[in-house]
């Protein structure tokens, strides 16, 4: 009989999974439906959205199994290739949050030189290297580790893959690139712009008149305080989107560095609540960013409409 503790924490997950597969799956609903919304800046939405999507799709349903049975049922290479789209997920969803802080950082710090050479194309050459570049910190310690080598451990309660604990250096270093690294350009870049909006609230105070906003090589003077209103709000949602992915993923990769020194240090229980913990993050990285969003958020409550106006001109 399986026990109350398990079936509660697998109705749990499998809301978690329906709710992240339905919020992700309707910003990239709202993509396809309208060109309007692909231009730059918003393409890193959808990438995030895209990456959240895939592991909700693809990670969270075999967790859920897991949990509700008390063991890994599914064998060895299955095991490996979750660990796998986990990590590559989780690596993808961290680079392009720090791609957004750092576009927000150009939007505002080099406003003439982010219009002027900012591009689609452009923008998925950096996406694509985003996804290249996590495929191969993650792919290696996964795949090459455990399947090519025919190593991997299959535990009576987790799927942990060998490299986990019998590589903690690299271990350490992987967790380490996808928590510092990200987190340390996101703060810096909404440190950066805060500073920036404060210097230009202060003059503008002390001018009492609008800020000149730049458009191309050229300067409007009739700026409004409503405009550095909405570069406030923009930026309150970056620095939101940092807060709850630092919160929400670093106890687990704290957890996983320790779990390859003191292999006996972590409790299976343990590692599942900090799973379930960074998962969401996936859910809500669209409700924070994409719904908070004016443009997206209008876009995102017509979809139904917009879908049957599209089904209609089949």
């Amino acid at each position: 009989m399986i026990p109350v503790d398990s079936m509660v924490c697998g109705v749990l997950l499998s809301l978690l999974t329906l709710f992240m597969l339905a919020v992700n799956g309707r910003v990239i609903l709202a993509f396809i439906l309208d060109k309007k919304l692909r231009y730059p800046s918003n393409l890193l939405v959808l990438n995030l959205s895209v990456s959240d999507f895939l592991f909700g799709l693809l990670s969270l349903p075999f967790l859920t199994v897991n949990q509700v049975t008390g063991r890994w049922v599914f064998g060895q290479t299955a095991c490996s290739l979750w660990q796998f789209v986990t990590l590559w997920m989780r690596c993808e969803s961290a680079f392009t949050l720090a791609l957004v802080s750092f576009d927000r950082y150009l939007m505002v710090k080099r406003a003439a030189q982010y219009r002027r050479k900012t591009r689609r194309t452009s923008t998925f050459v950096l996406l694509a290297s985003s996804w290249v570049l996590s495929l191969v910190l993650t792919g290696p310690a996964v795949l090459v580790w455990d399947v090519l080598l025919a190593k991997g451990v299959v535990w009576e309660e987790r799927c942990l893959t060998d490299f986990v604990l019998e590589a903690p250096a690299y271990n350490m270093f992987l967790h380490i690139l996808m928590l510092l690294g990200p987190s340390a350009i996101m703060t810096f870049c909404y440190v950066q712009v805060v500073r920036d909006l404060k210097k230009r609230a202060k003059r503008r105070a002390l001018n009492k008149s609008p800020l000149p906003v730049r458009v191309g090589r050229f300067e409007d003077k009739h700026a409004t305080k409503r405009t550095l209103s909405m570069e406030f709000k923009v930026s309150r949602t970056v620095g939101l989107l940092i807060f709850v992915y630092i919160i929400t993923c670093a106890p687990l990769s704290i957890v996983t560095v320790v779990m390859g020194i003191f292999k006996n240090f972590v409790t299976s229980s343990l590692y599942k609540i900090l799973f379930v913990v960074m998962a969401t993050s996936g859910a809500a990285n669209p409700v924070i960013y994409a719904y908070r969003s004016p443009p997206i958020r209008e876009h995102l409550l017509s979809v139904p409409c917009r879908r049957r106006a599209y089904n209609s001109t089949k």
